[in-house]
C-alpha cells in the first residue's frame, strides 16, 4: 500500500513538472529524477511560505489548496493583490537558475501542499538548470511523456530467440522457488539444450494485482540483449502458469558460496559488483547494501524484527566489523559504501551529475578493465565445477509443490 501510494505521489509529481516552462529542456529520465528528488511539504492556511526581498533557493509547485501573490507598493507601502495560484501552478522558479530575493510573498490562503525542490539539490543531481536550457535540442532527448529509456511498444516485434514448442520440452526438477511460483531445469528433447523454465502461478499474479507487472516483465526481457543478463528464448501459458523460457546458468546462486565462505575479498567483491547493472536511487542504495555485505559477510542493517530492520535503515547509522575495518582497502570500503548508501537520494553517489559514472571512476575500482568485463577476458573468483549441462548440484534440491494453484481465466498475450 505504501508503495503504491509513492508511486502515484510520483506520478503526480512528473505530470506537474512536465509543466513547468523553465524544465521544459530536460529529458523524461531527467524529469523523474527531480520528482524523486522533490521534497513533500503541507502548510496551514495563512501561512507566509516565504516574504519579498528573502534570498530564493526553492522552487515549489502546488498540489492542493491555494497560495495568495502579493508586491509591494513602494509609494503607499502597502502589499497589493497580484494573483492566487491553485493546483497545478509553480513559483520560485528562478531559484534555481540564480542566487536573487523574492519579488513577492507569497501566503497560502487554505490548508496547501507543495513539491518543494532547492537549487542546491538539483544541481548535484543535474548540474546547471542555465547549461540545460542552453544545450541545443537531442531527438529522444527532449521531454516526452514516452521514457527515452525503453519503449516497451516495440517489444511486440520482436521475435522469440528460440522457436521451441511448450510440447518438446522434458521438465527435470526444481531449480529454485519463490514467491509466485518455480524455475525448473528442463531440457529440449529435440536437440538436448538445457534451459530454466520460470512457471508463474496465474491465480497468485492475479491476486496481487500484478498482472500488468509480469507483462511488462515479458516485454522488457524481450528487448534485453546483454552479456550478464539473462536472455529469454520463449514464453507460454495454459490455464494455471505463465512461463518464461530462460538461458540456463547452473553455477548456481553468489550467496550460496558467500555462505560457505563467509566473506569476500575486495578483488572478489569488485568482479561481482562490476557485474550489476543499476540505474535508479534505489537501486544504488541495494549496490551499497551488497558491497558491504560480500566483504563483511553480513548486512548492514540486521535485526530479527522487521520493523527495526526498516528503524535501523532510515537511521542510517552504519557500523562497520572490526575484520571490515582492518582491511588495507578500509578507507575506500568505508567511502564508497556510506556514499552509496546515502540517506537522501540526491546526495547518493550514481544518482548525482555523473550518474554511474561517478560509481564506475570510484577509487574503488582503481584499475579495474571494464573492457574485459564485458568482453568475457577476466577469470571470475568462483568457477563451479559442472559435470553436464543438467548438472544442477550448485542448486539446494526443491521437492515440495506449490499450493493453491487453480485455474484461472486470465489470457495474457504470452
Amino acid at each position: 500500500i505504501c508503495t503504491t501510494h509513492e508511486a502515484m505521489r510520483h506520478a503526480k509529481a512528473v505530470e506537474f513538472l512536465r509543466q513547468v516552462e523553465v524544465l521544459k529542456k530536460l529529458s523524461s529520465a531527467e524529469i523523474i529524477r527531480v520528482a524523486a528528488a522533490m521534497q513533500w511539504e503541507e502548510y496551514e492556511s495563512n501561512t507566509v511560505i516565504f516574504r519579498e526581498g528573502e534570498m530564493g533557493e526553492h522552487f515549489y509547485v502546488i498540489t492542493s489548496g491555494e497560495v495568495q501573490v502579493t508586491k509591494l507598493n513602494a509609494a503607499t507601502e502597502v502589499d497589493e493583490f497580484v494573483r492566487v495560484m491553485s493546483s497545478g501552478d509553480h513559483f520560485g522558479e528562478l531559484a534555481l537558475l540564480k542566487d536573487d530575493t523574492r519579488s513577492a510573498t507569497c501566503v497560502s490562503t487554505t490548508d496547501v501542499q507543495l513539491l518543494v525542490l532547492s537549487r542546491d539539490h538539483f544541481s548535484a543531481m543535474l548540474g546547471s538548470l542555465q547549461e540545460l536550457m542552453d544545450r541545443p535540442d537531442v531527438p529522444l532527448l527532449i521531454s516526452s511523456k514516452k521514457s527515452s529509456v525503453l519503449d516497451l511498444s516495440r517489444a511486440a516485434s520482436i521475435k522469440y530467440k528460440l522457436d521451441i514448442p511448450f510440447e518438446d520440452l522434458e521438465i527435470m526438477h526444481a531449480l529454485g522457488s519463490g514467491a509466485f511460483g518455480r524455475v525448473k531445469l528442463v531440457r529440449h528433447m529435440q536437440t538436448d539444450q538445457t534451459f530454466a523454465l520460470k512457471c508463474l502461478v496465474k491465480s497468485h499474479i492475479v491476486a496481487n494485482n500484478l498482472k500488468d507487472h509480469v507483462v511488462n516483465e515479458k516485454k522488457v526481457m524481450m528487448m534485453l540483449d546483454h552479456p550478464f543478463i539473462l536472455k529469454l528464448h520463449h514464453t507460454y501459458k495454459d490455464d494455471l502458469y505463465v512461463y518464461f523460457l530462460l538461458e540456463l546458468a547452473l553455477g548456481g546462486e553468489l550467496f550460496t558460496f558467500l555462505r560457505r565462505r563467509e566473506r569476500f575479498e575486495e578483488a572478489a567483491a569488485r568482479f561481482y559488483v562490476a557485474s550489476v547493472g543499476h540505474d535508479k536511487a534505489v537501486d544504488y542504495w541495494a549496490l551499497g547494501v551488497l558491497i558491504y555485505e560480500l566483504i563483511a559477510g553480513t548486512v548492514p542493517f540486521f535485526a530479527d524484527d522487521p520493523m527495526q530492520v526498516y528503524s535501523l535503515v532510515l537511521t542510517g547509522n552504519i557500523k562497520f566489523p572490526v575484520h571490515f575495518r582492518y582491511k588495507a582497502m578500509y578507507i575506500l570500503n568505508v567511502d564508497l559504501v556510506q556514499k552509496l548508501l546515502a540517506q537522501n537520494p540526491v546526495r547518493r553517489l550514481g544518482n548525482l551529475k555523473h550518474g554511474v559514472g561517478d560509481i564506475i571512476n570510484h577509487r574503488w575500482f582503481s584499475g579495474y578493465d571494464w573492457d574485459g568485463l564485458l568482453k568475457h577476458k577476466l577469470t571470475p573468483p568462483i568457477i563451479p565445477q559442472l559435470k553436464n549441462n543438467m548438472d544442477s548440484s550448485n542448486f539446494e534440491r526443491i521437492t515440495d509443490e506449490l499450493k493453491d494453484v487453480t485455474p484461472c481465466a486470465w489470457d495474457p498475450d504470452f
